[in-house]
């Protein structure tokens, strides 16, 4: 095979010129999320098993629902949140130029998102509709584990017509989650996204993002990663619900020809590299809140490609950003989270 070897190095050596030179690219890397505002309350455990949740694990309730629970706390605390939106702004502080395509309410919720991603380096590609914007409540244990109670809302209105095609074509890296193909209209509208990418040689970045939704459309994903998917992102439990085998095994089977990356949580992570196996150590870290650690994790080693950085470097970076989120409540990524790193 060696006429096969060849034309796959040919094409690295190219692909990694178009990723590496300075171009006319508008950003970075888009992003397709479920954009909603987050409310983040510190709970015992028996109060998840009250509300019928499963620690860990997310559950998708009605906006009344959503209600009642939060008249059991007084302190919350609230952010923007999804995950894509997550690795996007993590990517931003670090200096890429990121956008975000979703949908949002006309509400003062949708306002608060918008106000809340933006930066010099954030563009908001939000379109709004009549429906509210989502809402996800967060519940964090003692041990730092969180649990979701989310309503997508606006976010699962998403439809082909609300993507602007230029935007994607102008764009580098594509990024999106799991979360985007368990709605039919959002899966919709994220693959007519990912055949615009594909079509013009962006990089596809996918995070697995939940092992239960793993499981229950594991034939419908598996075909996606396959035609359209460079780089994935799973975490022990996504990864073994994928391919029904441990994390040192699955890293190995997921997909040939592309990045495979295992979050290890305190043990690190395991990147495959068209065949290279690196191992990345975990930064000790004192865990207060989980959110967003993979998504900043995903941001390090997204933000790596884009510098052509070895995957050992990256891995380093995004283990540090990832060690940094889970010190504090709420999944964003900070500039002082970065000012001891060089990269």
């Amino acid at each position: 095979m060696p006429h096969l070897r060849v034309k796959i190095k040919s094409f690295l050596k190219v692909f990694k010129l178009v990723l590496m030179g300075m171009n006319m690219s508008k950003y970075d890397v888009i992003g397709i999320g479920n954009p909603m505002v987050e409310v983040v309350v510190k709970a015992e455990d028996s109060k998840l098993a009250g509300f019928g949740m499963t620690k860990g694990g997310g559950k998708a309730v009605g906006k009344e629902e959503q209600d009642r629970m939060l008249a059991n706390f007084e302190n919350v605390t609230r952010t923007a949140g999804d995950s894509t939106a997550n690795t996007l702004s993590a990517l931003s502080i670090l200096g890429a130029r990121v956008a975000l395509i979703g949908k949002i309410g006309d509400d003062e919720s949708g306002v608060f998102f918008e106000k809340t991603i933006r930066n010099k380096n954030f563009v908001s590609r939000l379109v709004k509709c009549d429906k509210s914007t989502g809402r996800c409540i967060v519940i964090v244990t003692k041990d730092g584990q969180r649990s979701f109670a989310f309503n997508l809302g606006a976010a699962s209105e998403l439809k082909n017509e609300d993507i602007v095609k230029g935007e994607i074509e102008e764009s580098r890296i594509f990024h999106f989650t799991g979360y985007q193909l368990t709605e039919p209209s959002l899966k919709k509208a994220t693959m007519y996204a990912l055949e615009i990418a594909k079509k013009n040689n962006l990089l596809i970045s996918f995070d697995l993002a939940d092992s239960s939704a793993v499981k229950a459309n594991l034939k419908e994903w598996k075909p996606i990663v396959d035609k359209y998917v460079n780089v994935l992102f799973a975490n022990e439990a996504e990864a073994e619900a994928y391919t029904g085998l441990r994390a040192e095994e699955a890293v190995k089977n997921i997909k040939e020809n592309a990045v495979i990356c295992i979050k290890l949580g305190e043990r690190g992570s395991i990147i495959n590299d068209w065949g290279k196996i690196t191992r990345v150590k975990a930064k000790k870290t004192r865990a207060v809140d989980t959110t967003g650690a993979g998504d900043a994790y995903a941001a390090g080693i997204l933000f790596g490609i884009l510098r052509n950085m070895s995957f050992e470097k990256s891995g380093e970076l995004a283990s540090h950003i990832s060690s940094k989120v889970v010190e504090q409540i709420g999944a964003r990524l900070k500039e002082e989270h970065i000012r001891d790193i060089k990269f």
